[in-house]
């Protein structure tokens, strides 16, 4: 994961859970009655700068440029970080033998509301054969939404998922 310095320059962030760690939260959470109903997702990604493409089993393409706004970094593997995505057009995507990286996403996603999804990621990277464990909340925003209630939502998984990783 990358770090946003004061000077507008990048920096690298180890967010990558243990396996140990990442499946006994995935455990704790598919137990959670209030947390029983996600859905499993596997998707090739290629990522070249801050453009990314992804297909699923179903061939469907999604691609878009992704731009960091915000990060904080808090104790532990754990980040918060606030990204702007844009849509764009699978023709945008350069083809090219360039690419930064090419990966294989499992992606366990809870959904907790019409626009916030708690995201369990095992992600293989080609170029090696170590996988990589992330948890992330995405938060989907368009501009007529109630901040107020979304954000008393995001505090509530928050401090939901906080509790789980302190009792654990």
């Amino acid at each position: 994961m990358e770090e946003l310095q004061p000077d507008g320059t990048v920096s690298t962030i180890d967010a990558n859970l243990d396996n140990n760690t990442f499946y006994a939260l995935l455990s704790q959470f598919k137990n959670n009655t209030n947390n029983a109903k996600y859905m499993q997702r596997f998707f090739k990604r290629l990522i070249y700068r801050n453009m990314f493409y992804e297909t699923n089993e179903k061939y469907e393409i999604k691609t878009y440029k992704q731009t960091i706004s915000s990060i904080v970094k808090l104790k532990g593997p754990f980040v918060v970080t606030g990204y702007n995505k844009q849509k764009i057009s699978f023709h945008s995507f350069p083809s090219t033998s360039e690419n930064n990286m090419e990966c294989y996403v499992n992606s366990i996603v809870f959904k907790v509301n019409n626009r916030l999804f708690l995201n369990f990621d095992i992600i293989s990277n080609n170029d090696t054969d170590k996988k990589f464990y992330k948890i992330y909340m995405n938060y989907n925003h368009e501009h007529n939404v109630d901040v107020d209630y979304m954000e008393t939502q995001i505090k509530s998984m928050i401090q939901t998922f906080f509790s789980s990783v302190c009792k654990g």
